[in-house]
């Protein structure tokens, strides 16, 4: 039980089985599955399984016990992978914004060779390849696509996958990889959409081609070597890159004083051949590499243990090494030994390493039969009823006496007050004074005092109870 990875792998079939047992467990739509119910499901897993199984096998069987237990078992598949039809959404949507904005390319029916949205889009994606490109050399993952998956799962529109954002995202391998995958293929149909706009358009209206510069407008041999270098993977389409007379002949203001007319259609051509060659080719073989990651995301699908959910069960588990002894003081009501074992129990107690033991406190001290000083961890919790007085001679050399050849983890005193709340129900300052005296000599005796004053025991007492456990020995 040593191990302590935070992150598990299973196969996508058996990982809907763990996660649609966290959401029965965590839904509130399961009143049956109280602690000691889910704490008895992690005992059952564990002793099926032996002491040397490892965590995620303990997990997996618990799963299957606990959706025994509830109506989740006969519910469909959680569909904890992401419908593709976000991303044809997506796709579409991407597709339609470029058809409809093509004038990255062109201003009304001219197409502007140096128009800085045109570049800006090839910058955009120099710089997602360089950024993706350090990302991949650091080996360092990224949380944005979780973050932003999340935060649209919350919104109205999204609302259908709201309930499985909690499942989604113990998955962020799987959240990279679809969302990789989609966002690659959304650029590949933007960029589509504006070259089929750009063409459509050229159907009905005779594109005019050229170039105009508030810095360059006198440097036409500088703005001819930077298109030709830009435009040089596009030559084998086209031909070669036009001279310096013939890019001066493409500034506007030349082309309406002498009357020219530059055919754009080569241009046009040139211009959709770099963007296949910056963006859609690239792309597409980047959601190429998603897609496969997203595959064998989902072959070994990842759930990050380390939440309050899963370390609660892990504990549990790790539990079932500690020793707890319970000795009952014969003066104490006969039913708070069962309602002490269902609290045992609900704070993670495997029962059958529970022991206990009967004494009489009022005959002197304690007699240790079958109380042994074990190896491992123990706990020994000490049952008395609060309608006698502690006294330091008689239950105070007792519990120094456990203490002394025992040395427990914790050494727990439980005081019965229902008798008292009972009968002193109109004066509460009685149960108060009492609950002041065993207060101080639990503190003169070193041991720490809960009060039972009837079942269930309330959450603040459940809560105290697991944080003293939590401690180190005292």
């Amino acid at each position: 039980m040593s191990e302590d990875k935070t992150i598990v792998t299973y196969p996508l079939s058996d990982a809907e089985t763990v996660l649609k047992a966290m959401r029965a467990e965590t839904s509130g739509k399961n009143p049956a599955l109280d602690d000691a119910a889910r704490n008895r499901a992690t005992h059952m897993a564990g002793d099926s399984l032996g002491s040397n199984a490892p965590f995620k096998a303990v997990l997996l069987e618990r799963a299957r016990l606990i959706l025994k237990a509830t109506d989740e078992a006969k519910s469909t598949s959680l569909s904890i992978v992401p419908s593709a039809l976000w991303t044809v959404l997506l796709a579409l949507v991407a597709f339609g914004l470029g058809f409809a904005g093509e004038s990255l390319t062109s201003e009304a029916s001219r197409i502007n060779l140096l128009s800085s949205a045109f570049f800006g889009l090839i910058a955009w994606h120099l710089a997602v390849y360089a950024v993706l490109l350090i990302k991949t050399a650091l080996r360092r993952p990224s949380t944005g696509l979780r973050s932003l998956f999340l935060y649209a799962a919350s919104k109205p529109l999204f609302r259908g996958i709201g309930d499985k954002t909690d499942l989604l995202a113990h998955n962020t391998r799987m959240l990279e990889a679809y969302g990789a995958r989609a966002f690659h293929i959304a650029a590949v149909t933007f960029v589509a959409g504006a070259i089929a706009g750009v063409f459509f358009r050229g159907i009905g209206t005779q594109f005019t081609v050229g170039w105009e510069s508030t810095w360059f407008s006198s440097s036409p041999d500088a703005v001819r070597t930077f298109l030709a270098y830009i435009f040089a993977p596009t030559n084998w389409a086209v031909g070669p890159f036009p001279d310096v007379s013939s890019i001066l002949d493409l500034r506007f203001d030349r082309q309406l004083l002498r009357g020219l007319a530059p055919e754009a259609g080569p241009w046009l051509i040139r211009m959709g051949l770099l963007l296949g060659f910056v963006v859609i080719i690239p792309r597409l073989l980047l959601a190429l590499v998603s897609h496969i990651r997203l595959k064998a995301a989902l072959t070994q699908f990842q759930i990050d243990v380390s939440s309050p959910y899963f370390e609660s069960i892990r504990s549990t588990w790790q539990a079932q090494a500690v020793r707890l002894d319970i000795i009952v003081d014969m003066n104490a009501p006969e039913d708070m030994l069962t309602d002490i074992c269902a609290l045992a129990q609900s704070v993670g107690f495997h029962l059958n390493d529970v022991k206990t033991h009967a004494w009489n406190v009022q005959v002197g001290l304690i007699v240790l039969s079958g109380l042994e000083k074990t190896e491992g961890p123990h706990e020994v919790w000490v049952l008395t009823s609060g309608a006698l007085t502690p006294e330091t001679e008689v239950l105070g050399a007792a519990l120094s006496e456990i203490k002394t050849q025992i040395a427990p983890e914790h050494l727990i005193l439980f005081a019965d007050l229902r008798e008292l709340v009972s009968r002193f129900a109109h004066l509460p300052e009685r149960i108060e004074s009492r609950k002041e005296l065993y207060e101080r000599f639990a503190l003169e005796s070193g041991v720490r005092v809960f009060f039972h004053t009837g079942a269930p025991f309330e959450e603040t007492l459940l809560t105290a109870l697991r944080e003293t456990l939590a401690q180190g020995p005292q």
